[in-house]
């Protein structure tokens, strides 16, 4: 029994460990810390160009990021519930007394956690994110096709990667509101 328990354990850490791992890094922000994105006062063509190509790359591995959220949820899903199916249907049978109603509990206690997952990575949130995500983009592309001169360029373009990077937060706050309504 304590070999079982044992192995549970650790095949719940090996699959939490791989659903944490999928789609598990972030966006890295384009520009350095303190560095200059023009070379001199005002800005060239091709600085401006690969401002905003840096940008819209940003805007592209937040999308990817937020893409990915669904794809970690299900896996965790999928681990929780293995481990609540060995404990309710192979542990809790063959165990005795209070371990059996442990195990038993601890069944019942990971549906609980399957529930809670499904509605904080709702795929509703999701498609609000990469929403917000994709508008920002939209935002900052006619910003920097509008914009004045290089220089004003390399802003709208600095702007485009702020506003996707910051985006999930209306989504987020939308859902918040939907849950406290």
């Amino acid at each position: 029994m304590k070999y079982l328990a044992i192995a549970i354990a650790a095949t719940s850490v090996v699959l939490s460990g791989c659903a944490s791992l999928v789609g598990a890094s972030s966006a890295s922000w384009p520009w350095p810390s303190q560095s200059n994105i023009c070379a001199a006062a005002s800005c060239t063509d091709a600085e401006a160009l690969k401002a905003f190509v840096e940008a819209s790359s940003f805007c592209r591995e937040v999308q990817n990021y937020y893409e990915s959220g669904g794809q970690r949820a299900n896996s965790t899903k999928v681990a929780i519930g293995a481990v609540g199916a060995i404990a309710g249907t192979v542990i809790a049978p063959v165990a005795n007394g209070s371990a059996a109603m442990a195990w038993s509990g601890l069944s019942g206690a990971t549906n609980a956690v399957q529930l809670s997952i499904e509605e904080m990575f709702s795929s509703t949130v999701t498609v609000k994110r990469r929403a917000a995500v994709a508008s920002a983009a939209e935002t900052g592309a006619t910003s920097y096709s509008s914009a004045s001169d290089n220089s004003a360029k390399v802003i709208a373009a600095i702007n485009m990667a702020r506003s996707c990077a910051m985006s999930s937060a209306k989504a987020d706050e939308a859902a918040v509101k939907a849950l406290t309504q």
